[in-house]
């Protein structure tokens, strides 16, 4: 009797001790710090993409000559042409290897198809361009590379101008809607064989800001001067020509607002809302290298909530911390967990 009592005891002294065995706790280990700010730059990318290609629709549809993506100081076999075929209601962009004046290389081909308007009737005498309301612009590709990126040929954006029929030029903005999905593969990383890195699924509202001024929007019957003054000549990092604020600038001020989803390297789903309040800003008086590419206008100011994955919210400003001033260069600024990362959106 005496011994099972013992064995007992014994076995509940065994329960306890390997009870407080298995609650031991591991020494505390710091968590790897989250410094991806890798995906918001591709992501920024594909959105500076998308504005490019909005601007060739815009030039396109209003002058033959392409005074952004005319070649710079390249031979006459690096070309960039443009097609346009009235009465099909059709403009073809042919670059071949053509260094632009923004200083970008690009290859392929750009349809831009407007013979449809936006009110899904065809497209009217004034519709023609994108100066008009009710204009639409359907844009596809064929083996067309920017920069870096190859465009799959599966990619096709609409452009249309959203601004309200029978507008006063002088009061009104001029506005537009683009939307779409883009499919890009980095050629530094893939090679030849153009596997998709970066998708861009979204639809951006577009308001040209100053096109009351009559030096940019002179009439409904001419065409927009997107730059009527010299581009910005930096003495220092701020702006000396005009302010992605100014409504008065000498040259065109677009912004931008909308959100957009995709994927980055990686197959990894992010989300990138530009703040309403916080829009994003293209001030074609702003040239960060003006003697070397003269016609390189970034997006220098506005911020945007983005999502990577199941990781922690960034908050990116494409201006200086408090989106306050805006800097004429390419450079942002990336929170992650209240720790700030300078980055630089085109590279």
């Amino acid at each position: 009797m005496k011994m099972k009592k013992f064995a007992t005891k014994f076995s509940a002294v065994a329960l306890i001790a390997l009870a407080l065995t298995s609650c031991k706790k591991t020494p505390n280990e710091a968590p790897e710090a989250d410094t991806d700010f890798q995906s918001s730059v591709e992501a920024s990318a594909a959105t500076m993409i998308v504005t490019d290609i909005d601007m060739m629709v815009a030039l396109a549809s209003e002058r033959s000559y392409m005074f952004f993506y005319s070649t710079f100081n390249a031979t006459n076999s690096n070309t960039c042409t443009v097609i346009r075929d009235t009465t099909n209601k059709v403009n073809t962009l042919v670059f071949n290897n053509a260094r632009g004046a923004d200083g970008v290389v690009r290859n392929g081909t750009v349809t831009i198809s407007y013979t449809a308007c936006s009110t899904g009737t065809a497209t009217g005498a004034g519709q023609v361009y994108i100066r008009n309301p009710n204009h639409m612009s359907q844009v596809t590709f064929n083996n067309f590379s920017v920069g870096k990126f190859f465009v799959d040929n599966y990619s096709s954006i609409v452009v249309k101008n959203t601004t309200q029929a029978g507008y006063t030029r002088s009061i009104t903005p001029l506005s537009w809607s683009i939307s779409g999905t883009l499919k890009l593969a980095d050629t530094t990383t893939n090679g030849t064989n153009h596997n998709i890195d970066i998708t861009w699924v979204g639809s951006y509202a577009k308001t040209l800001t100053n096109s009351t001024s009559n030096t940019i929007h002179p009439s409904t019957t001419l065409p927009l001067n997107w730059i009527t003054g010299q581009p910005g000549i930096q003495t220092t990092t701020l702006l000396t020509s005009n302010n992605s604020i100014n409504p008065s600038g000498k040259n065109g001020i677009v912004k931008y607002t909308g959100k957009s989803t995709g994927i980055t390297t990686g197959g990894v789903a992010y989300e990138f809302n530009i703040e309403n309040t916080n829009p994003l800003y293209r001030d074609f008086g702003c040239s960060p290298d003006y003697y070397i590419s003269p016609e390189q206008h970034p997006i220098n100011k506005g911020k945007v909530t983005f999502k990577t994955g199941t990781k922690a919210v960034r908050t990116l400003y494409f201006a200086d911390q408090q989106d306050v001033v805006a800097y004429c260069d390419n450079s942002g600024i990336v929170y992650i967990n209240g720790i700030s990362y300078n980055v630089d959106f085109v590279k």
